[in-house]
């Protein structure tokens, strides 16, 4: 048993170090080199993730009207870029928490410019989600301690389980 505990041990530790670094190479990338994503769902929503400035930026088109295919772009980032990229997809007022966002936001989308305020269009339905990379990477540091806890709890309750599946 504490053979197979600590081989577990060593895999999840492996893997949270092979994933925090990962993150911090795409952090570091984020400050200088802009990279965009963007696909379309089976149901037509369509996706944009944009890494930029310390930030993962993913933008939802929830109407289901979206088309196209995969692709991927990447440009230099000016020195004094600004946190959304200059893209006009965002919404005008944007809801922080602690360095994060989450907020669903629809956007007008009016035809020609006689009048004021516009009367003819249609309104687009959007989610934005910004993730700092900070918060993953807190995610997957833990010191071998927090590891070897969570292992043995999760051991614990596997055992937990295989004891009442036998007294059934």
């Amino acid at each position: 048993m504490a053979r197979v505990r600590r081989v577990l041990f060593t895999i999840i530790a492996g893997l949270s170090l092979l994933l925090f670094m990962a993150i911090v190479a795409v952090w570091i990338r984020s400050f200088f080199v802009r990279d965009i994503v963007s696909y379309v769902s089976r149901n037509g929503n369509g996706q944009l993730i944009q890494s930029i400035r310390g930030r993962m930026h993913i933008i939802s088109d929830l109407d289901g009207k979206s088309s196209g295919s995969f692709s991927h772009r990447e440009d230099r980032l000016a020195p004094d870029a600004i946190w959304n990229g200059a893209m006009s997809g965002y919404p005008v007022k944007v809801e922080w928490h602690m360095g994060h966002v989450c907020q669903k936001y629809s956007q007008f989308h009016s035809f020609g410019f006689l009048s004021y305020p516009p009367k003819n269009g249609f309104t687009t339905n959007h989610r934005l989600v910004v993730i700092p990379y900070w918060s993953p990477c807190r995610a997957f540091c833990h010191s071998p301690d927090d590891l070897d806890l969570a292992i043995h709890q999760i051991w614990a309750s596997a055992e937990d389980w295989a004891l009442s599946e036998v007294q059934l």
